[in-house]
């Protein structure tokens, strides 16, 4: 059961991900597009996978054409019965959510459960990033299905091969079109790590322009703040995208606190107190932009932001009467 108790921006740096986010290994695979000229051949390859990167990036950005989409708020409140009935979640503050407007939701991360969390309890509608390969999968499995040496090309299923193209093309369509309805974001985590610093911080300024346009377009934007979920099950230190982002824009930041959600699939939790987890999920109040430090250089107090709210968010993982106390010693949440 659920209880309710109520200016541009300075470009990111060439070398590191303005993001924060965390950086995969080498064998992070980005769908890559063959060049038609012999010009573009000569290229370095670099430089393709950047440019190839960005066709990616780009074009699972935009919805494509497809049979069938679940309704958001159906799924929602499909969902959120389900979640009702698996999980004890406790959520204070949603009155801290303006009705209207543009806002940046900032928040710890501790599990892939988190954002299922904020979105079925929030009481709007909220945009995560999610990395491009999530985006992707259904575009490997069409790879590898129709593969040269996949079993299909064989003489007797030959036939089929059109037919069996194009449906699992309506199938990657409809996979991307529905994880956007749902409100997913597609970003390249590890840009910077490409090779082409240009393209890199190019990029950056591409993605951080688009975000602002939906703070812009009065949408909630969600972010982790620390780049990754916790391996430990303490809140790591925060990264200064957020606080960019929200100065630029002019929007408010709402901080939010989790807790009870780390480890939650772990064999040992699922068969000791699976159904008996309690998760907390408190909401602040927000951060307005003329709350913002003024009469300092941007960067200065993007830095002087960050800091407020990693305390405010470390606060809002506490119980109540521990929030006034701020960030003391760390604790697994």
């Amino acid at each position: 059961m659920v209880k309710q108790t109520k200016s541009n921006q300075n470009r990111p740096s060439e070398k590191e991900s303005p993001l924060g986010v965390d950086r995969p290994s080498s064998s992070q695979r980005i769908s890559k597009k063959k060049k038609a000229s012999s010009n573009s051949q000569k290229q370095k390859p670099a430089q393709t996978k950047t440019n190839s990167k960005k066709s990616s990036q780009k074009s699972s950005q935009k919805k494509k054409p497809s049979s069938f989409i679940f309704p958001y708020a159906l799924c929602k409140d499909t969902i959120k019965a389900i979640s009702d009935q698996i999980f004890n979640v406790h959520v204070t503050g949603l009155e801290s959510v303006p009705q209207k407007g543009g806002c940046l939701v900032v928040c710890n991360h501790l599990s892939v459960l988190d954002p299922f969390i904020q979105a079925l309890y929030s009481s709007r509608k909220l945009t995560f990033l999610g990395k491009a390969e999530i985006f992707e999968l259904t575009q490997e499995l069409k790879k590898n299905i129709l593969s040269k040496g996949s079993i299909l090309h064989l003489q007797p299923f030959q036939m089929m091969l059109p037919y069996l193209e194009k449906f699992l093309e309506i199938i990657s369509d409809t996979y991307v079109n529905q994880l956007m309805e749902w409100g997913g974001y597609p970003i390249i985590r590890n840009y910077a790590t490409s090779g082409n610093v240009k393209d890199a911080a190019r990029y950056y300024r591409e993605l951080e322009d688009g975000l602002v346009k939906i703070l812009h377009d009065g949408h909630l934007l969600a972010i982790y703040p620390e780049g990754t979920r916790s391996t430990t099950g303490v809140m790591g230190p925060f990264k200064t995208m957020a606080a960019k982002l929200a100065i630029r824009a002019k929007v408010p930041i709402i901080p939010t606190g989790l807790s009870g959600t780390w480890k939650i699939f772990s064999s040992e939790n699922i068969t000791k107190n699976f159904l008996r987890n309690k998760i907390t999920y408190n909401i602040g109040k927000p951060i307005m932009p003329e709350d913002f430090v003024v009469g300092e250089h941007e960067k200065k107090i993007a830095k002087i932001l960050t800091t407020k709210l990693e305390k405010q968010v470390f606060a809002l993982t506490q119980h109540s009467d521990q929030r006034s106390k701020g960030r003391g010693v760390t604790r697994v949440l």
